[in-house]
């Protein structure tokens, strides 16, 4: 009985994860993005991260609920490619915003990738989302996944 009511409640958490971090991640960055004018077709790098960001909400979307998840199999080709982006020269006052942008979204992913992981990577998914939300202060999105993840451990 025990075991039954201790998977209920790791059950509600990736169900909460699911609505509160993962499936508005996507959007909640991007519009923080238009909102600075990032002209998305003509810029390769964020063409990619939305693009890869897809396919990992995508893949977690289907996979967080089942039983043989194994996200650092499953998703480490995401994780290079965020890692990639995340390690580029970018400064605070760098004018290419939508490098900018590609990076916070990285930063972000790379932050709930972590807290899928478990409460021994809380510091390195706590370190991205920091790192998300001093390239874009106002993307609230980034905010409430910092707020779900110390609420949640």
């Amino acid at each position: 009985m025990e075991k039954m009511e201790s998977f209920i409640s790791i059950v509600n958490v990736l169900f909460l994860l699911i609505l509160t971090i993962i499936i508005p991640a996507i959007d909640g960055i991007q519009t923080s993005s238009k909102i600075l004018s990032c002209d998305e077709t003509k810029h390769v790098l964020y063409q990619k991260i939305t693009k890869v960001t897809k396919s990992f909400d995508s893949i977690i979307s289907n996979k967080l609920l089942t039983v043989m998840f194994r996200p650092q199999i499953e998703l480490k080709e995401h994780f290079d490619i965020f890692t990639d982006i995340t390690s580029m020269e970018i400064s605070i006052n760098d004018n290419d915003i939508c490098k900018k942008m590609a990076i916070t979204i990285a930063y972000n992913n790379l932050g709930i990738y972590y807290s899928i992981l478990g409460q021994d990577h809380y510091i390195d998914a706590v370190a991205n989302f920091d790192k998300a939300t001093k390239l874009d202060p106002v993307a609230i999105q980034i905010y409430r996944n910092l707020a779900w993840l110390q609420h949640a451990v």
